[in-house]
């Protein structure tokens, strides 16, 4: 009687049962490859809520109305001259590569000495190049971008013209041109007012028609940077210009006293020693000629822009003679203007978070009586 009942509960561990109990456990691949499904099928607001979001959803970068570039998911902004920016990052680079390379000085610690100082001074001009490059000018962002992607409940518009302004276009030209209300005044630009951004103007600001973009205190837009150069990046500018221009006065002066020891015999003429010079180091008489152009650009460009500090004046003002004969209320004289670009206080951006997400294709059509004062 026990073997018995021992057979009828040995089925239970037989080979057959463990063949049909096998392929519960072979399958885990396809198991885990039905799991979503199955918790979609469970939890469907958990499913729903994770595809809403990325249907009806989009990174605020994504709709930023102007010309600048973003990168690494909206975290790095730049101007809109890219290309132009990656060339003077190898304007830079490349000499001061070949500089370390090639140099020969009278002594290997000289020539160490002068190969980490000519690096380190290298650097500090690149990433001083890129900190003008990666720092917003100063940006005002557009009202109609701001009203339409506001944090608000009520977004709340404001007219696209100041009161009593409309807007029509020029039959000849097709050109938009404005029209006063209160006197019959045409203008083809309103006093203080961004026909493109909607918006009033701060004083000594631009829109700048490159960056598509309003600028505190906008001074010009520079492609070797690739961005506008403004209140907020406009000593960063300063101090690269600065830089460079040592970098170059340092590696020119070496070049040159290297050339100088190569030359043994005496020229007769200055023709001469540059045939001479090029002949025993071709590689380090191009560098000179480079940097010996570079440098005198440089100092000629920084010169100019230490002459606008001293008289308070943009490029922008000083190219379309905005105070010619005229009081500047901003000038507090040489000494004045310097101490103050050296003590001023960088202010805060003025653009939003670019990385948020926001409602996608987030618009509101507003009120009847903005709408008939014109706009873009």
């Amino acid at each position: 009687m026990a073997d018995e009942t021992d057979d009828a509960t040995t089925p239970l561990r037989t080979d057959e049962a463990d063949e049909a109990t096998t392929p519960l456990r072979q399958d885990t691949e396809a198991d885990e490859q039905r799991v979503p499904l199955d918790t979609s099928l469970t939890s469907p607001s958990l499913a729903l809520s994770v595809s809403s979001q990325d249907e009806e959803t989009e990174r605020l970068w994504r709709t930023w109305p102007g010309r600048n570039r973003f990168y690494l998911n909206g975290r790095v902004m730049l101007g809109a001259d890219v290309f132009q920016l990656h060339v003077s990052s190898a304007m830079i680079l490349l000499p001061v590569v070949l500089f370390c390379w090639r140099y020969e000085g009278p002594s290997y610690n000289t020539t160490l000495y002068v190969k980490v100082v000519g690096f380190t001074l290298g650097f500090i001009c690149l990433a001083s190049l890129w900190k003008v490059a990666l720092r917003d000018p100063g940006i005002l962002p557009r009202r109609s971008w701001e009203n339409r992607y506001t944090d608000t409940d009520e977004e709340q518009y404001e007219p696209l013209l100041p009161e009593g302004w409309r807007r029509f276009h020029d039959d000849e030209t097709g050109l938009p041109y404005y029209f006063r209300e209160s006197d019959g005044e045409t203008a083809w630009e309103i006093p203080q007012w961004c026909a493109t951004c909607c918006r009033p103007r701060p004083p000594r600001s631009k829109h700048c028609a490159v960056c598509d973009n309003c600028v505190c205190r906008f001074d010009h837009h520079c492609p070797w940077t690739g961005t506008c150069i403004g209140q907020r990046n406009y000593f960063c500018f300063l101090a690269f210009l600065a830089w460079t221009c040592l970098a170059c006065l340092f590696l020119d002066g070496a070049l040159l006293h290297e050339l100088y020891r190569a030359d043994r015999e005496e020229a007769s003429t200055v023709q001469q020693a540059l045939v001479d010079w090029a002949t025993a180091k071709p590689l380090a008489a191009g560098l000179a000629l480079y940097l010996t152009f570079l440098l005198v650009s440089l100092i000629a460009l920084l010169g100019y822009h230490l002459r606008l500090v001293s008289i308070g004046e943009t490029t922008n003002e000083r190219v379309k003679g905005i105070w010619k004969d005229k009081a500047k209320p901003h000038d507090r004289g040489c000494c004045g203007n310097y101490a103050l670009l050296l003590r001023e206080a960088v202010p805060p951006s003025r653009l939003p978070n670019m990385r948020r997400r926001v409602r996608r294709g987030a618009a509101s059509t507003p009120p009847e009586d903005a709408s008939d004062d014109g706009g873009e």
